[in-house]
C-alpha cells in the first residue's frame, strides 16, 4: 500500500513538475499568450489532487484499522481462553505424577 501511495505522489508530482516547466509566455508568430495564470490554475488543482488522495487514503486506513481491530478481538480472546486451558493442562501435568503413584 505504502508503494502505491508512493507511485501515485510521484504521479502527481511529475504533472506539478511538467506543469513548471510551461514557458509563462508562449509565442505563435504575432500572437502572445501569456501562461502564467493558467499555470496557477494547474498546479492549484495538481496540489488539490493530492490533498484528496491523500484524505482518501486516510479514510480507507481508518477504515481498515478498524475492520482489524474487530476481526483481532476474537483472536485475542480465544489466545486468551487458549494460555488458561494450557495452564491448567500444566498444572494437571505436574500434579499426576503424584496421584499415581
Amino acid at each position: 500500500m505504502v508503494q502505491a501511495f508512493e507511485a501515485e505522489l510521484k504521479k502527481y508530482m511529475a504533472i506539478e513538475t511538467a506543469i513548471g516547466l510551461i514557458a509563462p509566455v508562449h509565442c505563435i508568430g504575432a500572437l502572445s499568450l501569456e501562461t502564467q495564470p493558467l499555470k496557477y490554475s494547474l498546479k492549484s488543482e495538481a496540489g488539490s489532487w493530492k490533498a484528496q488522495f491523500a484524505k482518501n487514503l486516510h479514510r480507507q486506513g481508518a477504515e481498515d484499522l478498524k475492520v482489524g481491530h474487530v476481526l483481532a478481538e476474537p483472536l485475542l480472546r480465544l489466545s486468551s481462553s487458549l494460555e488458561c486451558h494450557l495452564q491448567r493442562l500444566a498444572h494437571s501435568r505436574l500434579c499426576w505424577p503424584r496421584c499415581s503413584t
